[in-house]
Parts: structure tokens; sequence; C-alpha cells
């Protein structure tokens, strides 16, 4: 997950200054920056964007692995990539997404994609209580008012729309399965 190996592979693409911007370590700014230019590109929502988070964490749980200044770019997006597909209906394409982070031609995303959920061991399932929690820590670190709680009906739609959204993935599937 590492850019290093694409400086050593590609050293006629970066300048001294990227490289050195590469591997400085990244403010906050600098995080929020990524993720929204991600964001607004590939117009995930806003669950989706807990969701990647929850998935870092459990990355970090059961690898050992953290975000560095050369690796936390690649892990927030295939993080990203990994809960869009799993939450939103509508996922965007490996290939969209190679072209948003141009380190990562479209066979790289998907080895990308395969090692992230390799390590997470598949999980990509999360429980509606830890959903909440990180929402709600997150909700009271940004001190921002557009953060607004979630009604008792809210908590319950987005259950609903989860396992809504796995049962027409299923019949899918089965429509797929019985017409081969």
């Amino acid at each position: 997950f590492s850019e290093e190996k694409y400086i050593k592979d590609n050293p006629d693409k970066f300048s001294e200054e990227n490289i050195e911007n590469l591997r400085k370590e990244p403010s906050l700014d600098d995080i929020s920056k990524f993720i929204e230019s991600i964001y607004h590109c590939v117009q995930i929502s806003e669950e989706s964007c807990i969701i990647a988070l929850i998935y870092i964490n459990r990355l970090i749980a059961l690898t050992g692995i953290y975000l560095l200044p050369t690796t936390w770019r690649p892990l927030v997006f295939v993080s990203i990539l990994v809960s869009q597909k799993v939450w939103d209906d509508v996922p965007v394409q490996n290939s969209d997404y190679s072209s948003i982070f141009p380190f990562f031609e479209d066979d790289e995303v998907n080895k990308l994609e395969m090692k992230f959920l390799e390590l997470i061991q598949y999980t990509v399932y999360v429980k509606l209580s830890s959903f909440m929690t990180y929402y709600l820590n997150l909700r009271d670190i940004t001190f921002e008012e557009s953060f607004k709680p979630l009604t008792k009906y809210e908590m319950e739609k987005i259950e609903f729309e989860k396992k809504w959204k796995k049962f027409k993935k299923w019949e899918k599937i089965k429509k797929k399965t019985y017409r081969s």
C-alpha cells in the first residue's frame, strides 16, 4: 500500500518537491482535502465515509498496519472504494477510481482492493451499533452544526436500507443463477 513503490518504479513522474510532499506527514487539512476530492468525484454517501473509517480501524486492529506518510492515501482510497461498493446503491467502477488517484492503473486498483479485503478478512459487514458509535464520535469531535443527531426513525431506516440492499443483491444473484 506504499507510494514508495510507485516513486521507485516511475522516478521520471515525480519531481523532488513532489517526492518530498508525498513523504511528509499529512496535516488534517491534507487528509480532509484528499477525502473531499474522492467524495466529490465519485459522489459517495456520508455513510460510506464513516464505514471507510471503520474499515481502516479494522485493518489496523487485524494487521498492525498503520497509516504512514506514504501509505495513508492508498489505504484511505481503497477503504472508501470498498465501503462505497458495500453501502451505496450505485457503486462506481474500479476504472473510475483509477482516474481519481493517478498512482494506480485499473489492474492495480483491483489488486489493491483484493489485498485490502484479504487483510480485513473480507469482513465488510458493519453493525448498526458500530456505525452509530463512529457517527456519534465524529459528530462530537467536529464541533460542526452540520452533524445533526439521528432520530430513532433515521437509525431504523439506515438498518432497513442495509437489509433491503442485501436482499436486492441476492435477488439479482438468484436471477442470474436461474437463467444460466
